[in-house]
């Protein structure tokens, strides 16, 4: 009886929430915002009744510490998104977290998008689980070509040929790729309200357990923003508030500025974020891809790469070394690396 009457309550507040929303929406309709900011507060109004996520302005602490008990005690896979990097996941604590904003930053050429597809791959076909890639400078056929080379090892530039000869191998790993949760959007064109429009609906249809953006200065940002600068500002914050609003952690890729050319270190450092001290400020985690080999010809450390977290808000701070396999573009672990005691 306390169920039936229990529904009865919820539904009614549901209805409640949705009139609100229709007089809320039929308001901007007479405003004279711009028509994308119209759309986007539109729609984030329905998605809020939708997934009923309109709550008090303040939480008592008591709600709090059960809602965060509860949380501690679901299987970890559950909350924590692990890259495939075992190193790695130990600095992360496990992996990438829920409302976390991620930035994946390097000069280009080094693999960025080597290292999101790696671990896209680890989630979508080991894990299981679900992934959205944004992809504004590669075409879909183009990552699905890196998602095979991480899958077989096959070099990037043979995929396509051993496809249409019918190799087996790489008909096999299509096949396990059609299986996994792995979505894309390659549109060449999109602002961060298109990215979030996107992502909204994407999680409708699944649970997104991470979202990556590749990358992220391509992204058209706010027409009226002062200046660049300002511009990639409002979209670190964007990308920032919707990871927290998914509940999944956001992968953005980053380029990193011309001064890491100009130096005699190559090593970059948080400075280097391209366009904006916004980025260093609003990201969880950032990490930087480093590879000797590709200043040095004459290096040892060839097939080797460092993966250096840069900035991490609840964990420590320092540098994974990696396997990079050029041809497949893959990063892998590094076997041969045992790490100190306490890591």
């Amino acid at each position: 009886m306390l169920s039936y009457y229990g529904e009865i309550v919820s539904r009614t507040a549901t209805l409640r929430r949705l009139i609100e929303a229709g007089g809320t929406i039929a308001g901007l309709g007479y405003g004279e915002q711009q028509e994308l900011t119209t759309l986007d507060q539109a729609e984030q109004t329905l998605f809020g009744v939708t997934q009923r996520q309109r709550g008090a302005d303040f939480v008592p602490l008591s709600t709090v510490v059960q809602q965060y008990f509860d949380r501690a005690q679901r299987d970890e896979d559950e909350r924590v998104v692990p890259t495939g990097l075992l190193d790695l996941d130990r600095r992360l604590n496990g992996g990438l977290r829920p409302g976390q904003l991620a930035l994946l930053a390097a000069r280009p050429g080094l693999g960025k998008s080597g290292l999101a597809m790696t671990i896209a791959h680890t989630l979508g076909v080991q894990k299981g689980r679900s992934a959205g890639v944004v992809s504004l400078e590669m075409s879909r056929d183009e990552l699905l070509q890196r998602l095979v080379a991480v899958h077989t090892g096959i070099d990037t530039r043979q995929v396509e040929g051993r496809v249409r000869r019918g190799d087996p191998v790489a008909l096999d790993a299509l096949g396990v790729l059609s299986e996994a949760h792995i979505a894309i959007e390659d549109s060449a064109m999109l602002s961060v309200m298109d990215v979030r429009s996107k992502a909204r609906r994407l999680a409708t249809v699944r649970p997104l357990d991470l979202l990556i953006v590749d990358y992220l200065q391509l992204l058209i940002g706010d027409t009226n923003a002062m200046n660049r600068v300002d511009e990639v500002s409002k979209i670190s914050r964007q990308l920032k508030l919707l990871a927290r609003e998914l509940q999944c952690p956001i992968l953005a890729l980053s380029q990193l500025s011309r001064a890491v050319e100009q130096r005699a270190s190559k090593v970059p450092q948080l400075s280097d974020l391209r366009d904006s001290g916004a980025l260093e400020q609003d990201a969880d985690i950032v990490l930087f891809i480093y590879r000797e080999e590709v200043y040095d010809e004459a290096t040892d450390q060839a097939g080797l790469a460092e993966l250096h977290l840069a900035k991490q808000r609840n964990g420590p701070l320092g540098v994974v070394p990696v396997r990079f396999d050029a041809p497949t573009t893959r990063f892998l672990n590094l076997s041969s690396y045992e790490a100190p005691a306490g890591y």
